[in-house]
């Protein structure tokens, strides 16, 4: 006799072993005028209450900038606090809480820390006032010194004085840093450490690019917020000086001097800092379009994160159950 299990009963039986992750439909907000961390679910839309918002004296939010998430934690720059920090938060953090951690000091060489982005392993930090990126031990706190660190002339990140680099990215593979103040997109190998020179750059007059603040990536293509007031689009692997394959710019779209960015499989999401607002974009929106909805409710956005569930943490097996209702595999 050939017994199964109804699928219906499958994704219960997995639900009620596993459960489901709460940040799979989670937008996460850094407010850097009003110096909190603001949490809205995804579909949200005009001006809406956060679901969570991380604000007080011991939060140690200070001059906010880029914000990452994992399946556990909340990871935020402080470009403005003394000492410069990154602070991390549990995923349900709401009030004035305390970080779960903190790194700080002079040893940390963080320095005006403006971008973030962090995988299973490290958190990476484009330290605009310092030249340099800083990679860290995910779990690491305190003034710990970098496992590693990109600064040097051939990085192409620029020395003190110079303008230094903004938003960063990775991938399984590689590093991608925007410099504003040469127009440039930066590609580094996930492990490069010293002053080694990008593997890729995307720089020049056909990149459409006017001082990038932030970006983003995904298995396809390099998503770049500038502050022309423009997002530009990139292959994954284009190299020089070539054209974006898609630009959102133009009165409809409502950007305004945009920073921060995220993607998931379906849509932009914009720190829009100047326009006191996150617009949110189809994933492939193309020149002057209106965005499909935007958040009101925030002041001064400069960045934003999504949590995907396909950047999971080891023994949260939770995170397989979209694709496995879609019978898919891993």
């Amino acid at each position: 006799m050939n017994y199964s299990i109804p699928k219906l009963g499958v994704i219960l039986l997995l639900f009620l072993l596993f459960g489901v992750s709460s940040t799979s439909a989670q937008l996460y907000a850094t407010d850097s005028s009003y110096n909190y961390v603001a949490v809205y679910n995804k579909a949200d839309d005009g001006n809406v209450s956060a679901q969570q918002t991380i604000i007080g004296p011991d939060t140690g939010i200070q001059g906010p900038m880029g914000i990452a998430a994992d399946a556990d934690s909340l990871y935020v720059v402080q470009f403005s606090s003394s000492p410069q920090s990154v602070t991390v938060y549990e995923q349900n953090a709401d009030g004035n809480v305390a970080p779960l951690r903190t790194i700080s000091g002079a040893a940390t060489l963080l320095n005006n820390p403006f971008g973030l982005a962090v995988d299973r392993n490290f958190i990476y930090v484009a330290n605009q006032g310092g030249c340099t990126l800083t990679v860290y031990n995910l779990r690491d706190t305190g003034e710990v010194v970098p496992v590693r660190t990109l600064s040097g002339d051939q990085t192409r990140l620029g020395v003190p004085n110079e303008g230094g680099p903004a938003g960063v990215a990775v991938d399984a593979n590689y590093i991608y840093v925007v410099r504003p103040a040469t127009n440039a997109l930066l590609v580094y190998t996930i492990t490069a450490d010293g002053n080694v020179a990008p593997v890729r750059v995307v720089s020049g007059d056909l990149t459409g690019m006017h001082f990038p603040y932030g970006i983003a990536v995904d298995e396809t293509s390099l998503y770049v917020a500038n502050h022309n007031s423009s997002i530009t689009v990139y292959n994954l692997t284009d190299n020089g000086n070539v054209a974006p394959i898609r630009t959102i710019s133009g009165d409809l779209t409502g950007l305004v001097k945009s920073q921060g960015i995220a993607v998931d499989s379906d849509f932009i999401y914009v720190a829009n800092g100047w326009g006191a607002n996150i617009p949110v974009f189809n994933l492939t929106d193309n020149g002057n379009v209106v965005p499909v909805r935007s958040i009101t409710s925030i002041s001064s956005p400069s960045g934003v994160a999504v949590y995907s569930p396909k950047a999971f943490q080891a023994g949260q097996w939770n995170l397989f159950l979209p694709a496995i209702i879609k019978g898919q595999q891993k």
